[in-house]
């Protein structure tokens, strides 16, 4: 297999092809759309649970949608790779900053995890947790002399990868990449906007989809419940 290397205009090195094919063998093509179902459904769940939610359905508790989405994305795609309609593995835990709560996602060797983003190829919020998780992306790829591509997947032993999604005010998906991020600045080691190809392939349409069923509302209703109360005893325990 052949890697090469790509350079801009001005001489930088961008993300090598050995990085992207790595990625993209770890969570493939084959499960886009129904990553992308996934990810649509998790968005309905939420604007779902908030329009009937009083507490939530005023000014003040919609400043919460972006969190709640996020949530009901995690859980989404959580169930999907239950049922096996995902290929990954996945599971909860919390993280080791905070009391928040985090999908991990694992596909083989590889890893990810869930971010809202307001653009397909802006970054998400930057916090303590992400920039110590994505320092497993260490080797720095943007060197003016770089050695052979063995010795550099050798020194990423782990890929850390995000599954970025986005999406509007009425709940239509506006962009869901698979991506790896360097291990600082604003670099990507690896990109892919998947929602662009699945809604290119006429396999899936942006909009249109049905609302999620009254067991799955009922499932994730209690979910978030669940980790309410766990959230409220982990600091009442701190």
């Amino acid at each position: 297999m052949q890697y090469t290397f790509t350079r801009t205009v001005k001489g930088k090195i961008m993300p090598i092809q050995a990085i992207q094919e790595r990625m993209r063998i770890a969570f493939p093509e084959s499960a886009d759309v129904l990553t992308v179902r996934a990810i649509g459904q998790g968005v309905r769940l939420a604007d779902d649970l908030i329009l009937n939610t009083p507490l939530l359905n005023t000014l003040p508790g919609r400043d919460y949608r972006g969190l709640i989405r996020r949530a009901g994305v995690m859980f989404a795609l959580h169930e999907a790779c239950a049922r096996g309609d995902l290929p990954f593995k996945t599971h909860f835990r919390q993280m080791h900053r905070g009391h928040w709560h985090l999908l991990e996602i694992n596909s083989g060797r590889e890893r990810a995890q869930i971010c809202r983003t307001d653009e397909a190829d802006g970054f998400p919020e930057d916090t303590p947790v992400k920039q110590d998780e994505r320092l497993v992306n260490q080797f720095n790829l943007f060197e003016d002399h770089l050695p052979p591509v063995e010795m550099i997947l050798d020194k990423i032993p782990r890929l850390y990868v995000w599954l970025t999604f986005g999406a509007d005010y009425t709940g239509s998906l506006t962009h869901v990449c698979w991506c790896a991020p360097a291990k600082e600045e604003k670099q990507w080691l690896a990109f892919e906007n998947i929602l662009r190809r699945a809604v290119g392939s006429g396999a899936l349409p942006p909009t249109g989809n049905p609302t999620p069923d009254p067991k799955t509302k009922l499932r994730f209703k209690d979910h978030i419940e669940e980790a309410l109360e766990k959230k409220n005893d982990d600091k009442s325990s701190a």
